[in-house]
């Protein structure tokens, strides 16, 4: 073979192989998505879908999306993965055909295939409970939905959480009284069919009846609702029942609040339930939280009411209240027609408007008498050698001790003591050893006390001033309170906005100071217990008790160096503690402390109050307080008990020869001589010599021992 023809047999074989490896690449695929000749055919097989029940079939692809029965072509050998989404009300239960189960159905179509759904419908179970009603007297009872008519009709089953409505229809001459069962009071009656129902209806011929007014008034921030429906107070505070009705009010306090309890027609701090057989009014008492409250309990003898500012007391008909602590509450006693108002008793005194301040449980009393009398008895006792006339005479007693007297009369008491005897004092409608002198407005009885001179008691008006004030030249200002150390056989004088005690002698020369830390600077009182032991108070109502030798010049009056005291909630402007005293323990009875709060005429939310504790025989070095852990009592109300003598309270001391009280006033310039149970003035010394009379104490002679806000002592002996 020449050379051309080996060229051109070489090149044509080239070519052959070149066409063969582009038809074997083609048919491999290695062009990628390049579409295949028109010439070679895609080959597909047929995909069918049957579903019954509701849903849709879908693959993972787009292709393929039936909610009814449908079929599309495939192509051949493609794996399709096809999922079941079942319309709502409906659960997809299974395949069938080319899949089983209920998972994702996966299908190989290498040939024509058949794939069934099936969805099942949700079955719900309906649950029916009964309504039954009944009725008493004349009416018929409807529902909405329909369903009861009773009178004929009295019973019907509800599927559950149903809401039926049922309306009660009096026949003529009857009145509807009131739903009970699963309904109450007096409105539509409303139930939702949760379980079976069972509901009655009343109904009273209207000439039997009779409607009742129920009042509802509220103290402090809170609701009062009733059952039957009918109050809603705040909004909604009196209701008319039919005569019977049973009426339960619940006390629903506002936020921040608790509630203390009812009064009028109930009372506790429970639900109050009230048959409504006249007219009633309930008061709910509502307090903050944390804040006390006090009740005050009034009563009437005689015929008339009390009413109270600010309101709850209506007394007739409702004749206690809670009032918060150290609020102030007035009361007015106004008589019935042909009675007159003959005076207070308990926590008020005397005739005029009684303001009681609520710092304890309080019970007052007024009294009305027939304003028809025209005469009153006087009945006099004697107690020991001695006598008691009268003028107008009519009284000679021992002898004639009984005497009736017009009305309005005034009538005036003399007393004749035996040789060797003196008046100790009048009891009863007169007090004191002065003269004895009423009027005859009521019935009275007054006793004349006698004794030997030597056991009749000490009254401080008997005192007189033993030379000149001077002054403690060694105190800048501001002494505040007195106190004899009968131990050290010293006088401490306690400064106020320093918090230091001041040490004397007993001729009142200077031993030193002792500066008090750990209590508030503005100390106001001091008072001698016992041993080393004494009592400073301060005026944000705190006590120490402070161990005082004759060493100490400094000491801690907080605890637990010091025993501490919290009689009473913080005063009111600025007028909190002002003086203490004590009086000694003695065998098992622990020793008495008692303080003052001090008061002042210039403001009267500021009051005078005394009040008394017991301090246990060991100090438990905890902080006692009155409201946890110390039980505090105030045995009279300082404010009726002082009315008209004094106005403020700055100091006091315990005088044990008598189991007096001695109060000093600042604004009256005045010491009173004071019962410590009951209030009750036994004497009276005005206070002369030096301004601001502010401490006194009883020196180691008897005299009484004034210091004053000057910083003067004034002395008085015993005349």
């Amino acid at each position: 073979m020449n050379l051309i023809s080996k060229s051109v047999i070489s090149l044509l074989s080239q070519m052959l192989v070149i066409s063969a490896i582009s038809v074997s690449l083609f048919a491999c695929g290695g062009g990628g998505e390049e579409t295949p000749p028109a010439n070679l055919a895609v080959t597909t097989k047929l995909l069918t879908i049957e579903i019954t029940g509701a849903g849709s079939i879908d693959d993972d692809r787009g292709t393929v999306s039936c909610s009814a029965n449908c079929s599309s072509n495939v192509d051949q050998d493609r794996q399709i993965e096809l999922t079941a989404t079942a319309t709502q009300g409906y659960t997809f239960q299974q395949w069938n055909g080319a899949c089983s189960g209920s998972g994702v159905c996966q299908v190989n179509m290498s040939s024509d295939k058949t794939v069934a759904a099936v969805f099942t419908e949700n079955v719900v179970e309906v649950t029916n409970y009964r309504l039954s009603v009944a009725k008493t007297g004349s009416g018929t009872v409807s529902s909405s939905p329909a369903g009861i008519s009773c009178g004929d009709d009295c019973n019907e089953d509800y599927q559950e959480g149903t809401q039926v409505t049922l309306q009660a229809n009096p026949a003529t001459g009857w009145q509807f009284n009131g739903w009970s069962g699963d309904c109450s009071g007096l409105d539509t009656c409303s139930v939702t069919m949760s379980a079976a129902k069972s509901v009655s209806a009343s109904f009273v011929e209207q000439s039997t009846t009779q409607n009742y007014q129920l009042n509802v008034s509220l103290n402090g921030s809170g609701t009062v609702v009733s059952s039957p429906i009918g109050i809603n107070c705040g909004n909604d505070c009196s209701e008319q029942y039919l005569q019977g009705t049973a009426i339960t009010l619940n006390a629903n306090p506002a936020t921040g609040y608790q509630f203390s309890g009812w009064s009028g027609a109930c009372s506790g701090s429970g639900s109050c339930s009230i048959q409504m057989n006249s007219n009633q009014t309930v008061t709910a008492t509502f307090s903050q939280d944390g804040e006390h409250t006090f009740r005050l309990n009034t009563a009437v003898t005689g015929s008339g009411t009390i009413t109270s500012s600010p309101g709850g007391i209506n007394c007739g008909t409702d004749c206690a209240e809670d009032y918060s602590e150290d609020s102030q509450v007035t009361l007015q006693a106004t008589a019935a027609e042909g009675f007159a108002f003959n005076g207070w008793s308990g926590d008020c005194s005397g005739s005029s408007t009684c303001v009681v301040n609520m710092n304890a449980d309080r019970t007052v009393s007024a009294d009305f008498i027939d304003d028809s009398a025209t005469s009153f008895n006087l009945n006099v006792v004697v107690t020991g050698p001695g006598q008691v006339t009268s003028n107008p005479i009519g009284i000679n007693c021992v002898g004639d001790c009984f005497e009736t007297y017009d009305r309005d009369t005034q009538v005036a008491l003399t007393a004749v003591p035996d040789a060797g005897f003196v008046l100790v004092r009048w009891e009863d409608s007169c007090t004191g050893n002065n003269a004895c002198s009423f009027s005859m407005t009521q019935d009275r009885t007054v006793t004349a006390v006698f004794a030997e001179p030597n056991n009749s008691p000490v009254l401080i008006s008997n005192y007189v001033p033993q030379g000149d004030a001077f002054q403690l030249g060694q105190i800048p200002n501001n002494a505040s309170g007195i106190a004899w150390h009968e131990e050290l056989q010293q006088y401490l004088v306690v400064r106020n906005g320093s918090a230091i005690i001041y040490r004397y002698d007993v001729n009142f020369a200077y031993l030193g100071n002792i500066n008090v830390t750990g209590i508030n600077k503005d100390t106001e009182g001091l008072g001698y217990i016992s041993g080393n032991n004494v009592m400073i108070v301060s005026e944000d109502n705190y006590a120490s008790k402070l161990n005082i030798d004759e060493f100490v010049t400094s000491i801690d009056g907080g605890l637990p160096t010091s025993q501490r005291y919290r009689p009473l909630s913080f005063g009111s402007s600025n007028k909190g503690l002002e003086g203490v005293t004590a009086r000694k323990a003695n065998g098992n009875q622990l020793a008495r402390v008692y303080a003052c709060q001090e008061g002042t005429q210039s403001s009267s939310s500021a009051v005078m109050r005394v009040v008394q504790f017991d301090i246990p025989a060991t100090d438990p070095g905890v902080l006692l307080s009155y409201d946890s852990n110390l039980t505090v009592d105030e045995p009279f109300n300082a404010e009726q008990a002082f009315a008209g003598v004094v106005t403020d309270i700055a100091g006091m001391m315990y005088d044990d020869r008598t189991g007096d009280l001695i109060i000093v006033s600042q604004e009256s310039e005045k010491a009173i001589q004071v019962n410590p149970d009951t209030g009750a003035i036994v004497s009276t010394l005005n206070l002369e010599g030096a301004p601001q009379f502010e401490g006194v104490t009883l020196g180691p002679n008897k005299e009484l021992v004034f210091v004053s806000e000057g910083n003067w002592i004034r002395i008085y002996s015993e005349n």
